[in-house]
């Protein structure tokens, strides 16, 4: 990972790699260490970018921006190699990775789906989906409506969403 500062990384594989660079890929969202202490903990930023418009193999275009302003995590509900829940005064965001899927969300502090990412690797059931809700509002607030599903399966790694997670995470 190219910038040691981000603790986990939702983007879009705009150059294919699966490994996310800045100024080629697409930005979704990142929690950034921004207190250094290599950890997911209170005090850390969410950092945002823009959504994608629909859950392909390619990485087709956007679908919005997330207008929030960076985040600051206030509570940490957990971390793992596998991915990460936090919460910010404006909602909860979640990252998840493992061999099965690679999905983000955000959503109200209510708990209302704001907006959910989800990149299905091996399981056909679940499918490939994006939903932005700015009717929603939440951690991330996106300023345009999508709600898309696969409706063939398209199993494997989609360019759409990848999701990193840093090693190395405990539970603060």
């Amino acid at each position: 990972m190219p910038n040691s500062d981000l603790l986990a990384v939702a983007f879009t594989d705009v150059n294919g790699n699966g490994k996310y660079n800045a100024g080629k890929d697409t930005l979704i969202a990142a929690i950034v260490d921004t207190n250094n202490d290599h950890t997911v903990s209170i005090g850390d930023t969410i950092q945002w970018g823009t959504y994608p418009a629909i859950p392909d193999g390619s990485a087709s275009g956007t679908g919005g921006i997330y207008t929030s302003l960076q985040g600051t995590i206030t509570n940490v509900v957990f971390t793992n190699s596998e991915g990460a829940l936090v919460e910010t005064a404006a909602g909860r965001v979640e990252f998840l990775a493992n061999t099965n899927v690679e999905a983000f969300h955000t959503s109200s502090p209510g708990g209302n789906v704001e907006s959910s990412l989800i990149d299905s690797i091996t399981l056909p059931d679940v499918g490939d989906s994006i939903l932005a809700d700015p009717n929603q509002f939440g951690a991330g607030q996106p300023n345009f409506p999508v709600d898309v599903s696969n409706t063939t399966t398209q199993l494997g790694d989609n360019a759409f969403l990848d999701v990193f997670i840093a090693a190395g995470w405990h539970v603060v």
